[in-house]
């Protein structure tokens, strides 16, 4: 059999611990291996060597490292049939096109996938409130006649990498043990972990939890979407956590606004493909809290699991909805001014259009991208300026240039 060890260097290993979490999953999904395990101390002659005589005795071993040369030295003293593996100097991606070389296959009886991403319930923290059942999209929860709280009952429904309905929860209580985020995986808020470094965060939203500000003053939202501009896309796929902690590190501003930033660098690594959507057949979805709420006479109507407002163009100089609205009208978007991002979510998941774009708070927006990256939708969006639920801003010019854009199709 064949087993694989990641050397992790106490700590400092080659990779951070979101894409070993990835590695782990594509080995596990694609690959028939007896064990996968990391070690910090793999090269120690005290520990380390004892550690690969023991496994080597029995295994064929995979080690994934630094250098082929001095992993050759550095191992000599162990007997058996050892493959070193240079993971130093190469990408996931490479890395893990390598190792179709190295790997035996996977043999399964049938194809059906199996996915190990779902979420459990930590009913000391429970209330029953039933947000995540009304939140979640894909069916994954569902009511406990006895206890009347919630409980998962489609496990297999949940979707890989989305922690959407743990960051909507009130409480905190639902836990997905795989995530790369500390909070999530079940952990603390409190204190950090070496290993995270600025790569992967503990994520704070403030307009759920903390009434404080998350969204930069205009002269540093500027700043941010500058150095957007020059981020290298392809980083922003794989960690776009790491590429916005570098952006504010740059910048000397602080992590707390790290999902307006990651918000933003999102919708621009998208804006290409979202730009060669034809008007007619994208979806913009608008906050209704951006109207003025004293002078308002629309009215709502029935929306999916919610409401949407029904814009009677009032006049009013304050309402930050019309002027958007009307630019969408004509250029043909789908409208929707709605109350939240479960309305948002259930369109994305019935495939109501081909993109979408959302003008809404920044919890709205973090909470409905990973749904939209799942179902490969393009689209962007646009942060309120500020939180709550009642006569809030939004960069009116900002929001109309980007549902503007529009590149024609050779």
């Amino acid at each position: 059999m064949v087993g694989v060890v990641i050397c992790q260097c106490r700590g400092r290993g080659f990779f951070n611990q979101d894409d070993i979490g990835k590695l782990y999953t594509y080995i596990r999904e694609n690959h028939d291996v007896k064990f996968i395990c990391e070690h910090p101390y793999l090269c120690s002659p005290k520990v380390g060597l004892p550690f690969l005589d023991s496994l080597l005795k029995n295994d064929r071993i995979i080690t994934l490292a630094c250098y082929q040369r001095t992993q050759k030295w550095l191992f000599n003293p162990c007997k058996g049939d050892l493959v070193p593996f240079n993971i130093r100097d190469l990408k996931l991606k490479d890395v893990i096109d390598e190792l179709k070389r190295l790997l035996p296959e996977k043999k399964t009886e049938n194809n059906e996938e199996i996915n190990e991403w779902f979420p459990v319930i930590d009913y000391d923290r429970c209330t029953g409130c039933g947000s995540c059942i009304e939140f979640c999209v894909f069916g994954v929860y569902g009511p406990d006649a006895d206890t009347r709280k919630a409980r998962v009952v489609n496990p297999y429904n949940c979707r890989n990498n989305c922690p959407a309905c743990a960051r909507d929860c009130p409480e905190e209580a639902i836990i997905m043990a795989k995530s790369p985020e500390r909070w999530v995986a079940g952990g603390e808020r409190e204190g950090s972990s070496v290993l995270v470094v600025s790569t992967v965060k503990d994520f704070e939203y403030p307009g759920r939890a903390k009434k404080v500000s998350n969204i930069p003053n205009f002269e540093d939202r500027e700043r941010i979407r500058e150095l957007i501009l020059t981020s290298n896309s392809k980083e922003i796929i794989d960690c776009a956590d790491a590429v916005g902690m570098k952006i504010l590190t740059q910048l000397n501003l602080t992590s707390i606004f790290l999902d307006f930033t990651i918000a933003e660098l999102k919708t621009h690594v998208l804006s290409e493909e979202f730009s060669k959507i034809p008007y007619n057949k994208r979806v913009l979805i608008v906050s209704h809290c951006l109207r003025d709420a004293e002078k308002c006479r629309n009215h709502y109507e029935p929306l999916e699991n919610g409401l949407q407002l029904i814009c009677e163009n009032c006049g009013s100089d304050k309402c930050k909805v019309n002027p958007i609205v009307k630019v969408a009208k004509e250029l043909g978007y789908n409208i929707y001014i709605s109350e939240g991002a479960t309305v948002a979510l259930k369109m994305l998941k019935e495939r109501k259009a081909d993109g979408f774009f959302a003008v809404a708070c920044l919890d709205s927006l973090m909470k409905a991208r990973p749904i939209a990256e799942i179902l490969k939708i393009p689209g962007g969006g646009l942060p309120l300026l500020q939180s709550g639920c009642i006569n809030t801003d939004v960069e009116v010019d900002k929001a109309i240039e980007r549902i503007r854009s529009y590149k024609v199709v050779p």
